[in-house]
């Protein structure tokens, strides 16, 4: 398997986050033995991976990176932080796992999926035309505060939990917005990344499919 997995994790040794990311990269391993996995961390979370408590998460662990924060960030902030630079930080093409999903069979045909720059699942599998009154979609509507601009709902939303990320140059532009706009956004008070991955897929339509 060539393509790359990614795990974005950022946990203290009082919450379950790495916990989550080590059941997933086991169940991955368990289905795909020959898969490459690499944690995108940081310092203090790295200190907690060596530790006796967590130590066998290495044993389905392939690498782990550590970045270095030279501002103060929330663990939230941290965690989106390394998500929309996952890009910038893992050369080849990768397939990024949130880390609370479970996998559930053999990964080896994502290196033979088709598509361009980045591969994402529309939310709730439909276009955002035809959900845009659920309640689930109301996240489009910190837009115009945030960003300053409506929402096109002939532009579809797109989950950030799973990605498919190839090694091209239109990934790094689209990483490099959605980086850009999460910083307006966690400066503006909202840090998750969904909202900045919506804004980016207006900026930069069809990079996604």
């Amino acid at each position: 398997m060539k393509t790359k997995i990614i795990y974005d994790v950022v946990s203290t040794s009082e919450d379950i986050y790495f916990e989550q990311a080590w059941a997933s990269a086991w169940t991955l391993k368990h289905y795909t033995p020959e898969a490459y996995i690499i944690i995108l961390t940081d310092a203090a979370t790295e200190k907690t991976i060596r530790s006796d408590a967590r130590k066998r998460a290495l044993e389905v662990i392939d690498e782990v990176v550590v970045i270095d924060f030279d501002q103060c960030y929330s663990n939230k902030e941290k965690s989106r932080w390394i998500k929309t630079n996952m890009r910038q930080l893992v050369k080849g093409d990768f397939l990024f796992i949130d880390a609370d999903t479970i996998i559930c069979g053999e990964l080896t045909e994502i290196d033979n999926i088709k598509c361009g720059a980045i591969g994402a699942v529309l939310d709730n599998h439909c276009r955002s035309k035809e959900v845009s009154s659920y309640p689930i979609f109301q996240d489009v509507k910190p837009m115009k505060a945030i960003f300053n601009t409506n929402y096109n709902y002939e532009n579809d939303m797109y989950n950030s939990g799973v990605l498919l990320v190839r090694d091209i140059p239109q990934s790094y532009a689209f990483f490099d917005k959605w980086h850009e706009n999460w910083k307006i956004s966690q400066t503006r008070g909202e840090c998750r990344d969904q909202l900045a991955l919506l804004k980016t897929t207006q900026d930069l339509p069809k990079t996604i499919q």
